[in-house]
């Protein structure tokens, strides 16, 4: 792919010289769990415990979900998206809050400053959103560089250019101490 440069010297000739550039390709990212994920006790792969028991987690606290979210595109901005309980079997029509999971949150990541292809995301999980003791929950993580449209839209502009994590929540109490997996959504 060429792409002409024309330069103009002070003597007023006109100079032309044919430079060759090659696009960026776009790799999708990808998402791992932060160094101190498994402390927290939210590491991909483990179902989260939150106990709302007597000397448990604080109800009106929130659980956080450290993760690396890696990109060789250092210099792209990411969108990402957190989704709890997401079904689109659930929305009605022309009712986006109609479902029963919901968008907790979304924002951006910036470029990497460092050109590191490794940034650093924490999104947290108000303890609120988990209502019902002995429950499962689906936690759902989204990055892309872009969306198409807006909610309930999750699709990325760009095909394959999504990276996911989900992770499975069980909730407890004194009184219902066991999550039955089988149900989570």
């Amino acid at each position: 792919m060429g792409r002409w440069i024309f330069a103009l010297l002070f003597t007023g000739c006109l100079v032309t010289k044919k430079i060759d550039f090659e696009e960026e390709v776009n790799v999708p990212p990808s998402i791992t769990s932060a160094r101190g994920a498994a402390s927290l006790g939210t590491a991909l792969g483990q179902v989260v415990r939150i106990n709302f028991g007597l000397n448990g987690a604080d109800p009106l606290g929130s659980t956080d979900f450290p993760v690396i979210v890696r990109d060789p595109n250092v210099k792209q901005t990411l969108q990402w998206q957190v989704f709890l309980n997401f079904s689109l079997a659930a929305l009605t029509p022309n009712d986006p809050g109609s479902f029963e999971g919901s968008l907790i949150d979304n924002n951006v990541l910036p470029p990497s400053n460092d050109n590191a292809i490794d940034r650093e995301l924490t999104f947290r999980v108000p303890h609120t959103r988990f209502r019902e003791t002995g429950a499962c929950y689906k936690v759902e993580l989204l990055v892309s560089s872009d969306f198409k449209d807006v909610f309930p839209n999750r699709e990325p502009v760009q095909d394959g250019d999504l990276a996911s994590a989900v992770w499975w929540v069980g909730v407890t109490d004194d009184n219902a101490q066991v999550v039955d997996l089988s149900r989570c959504p």
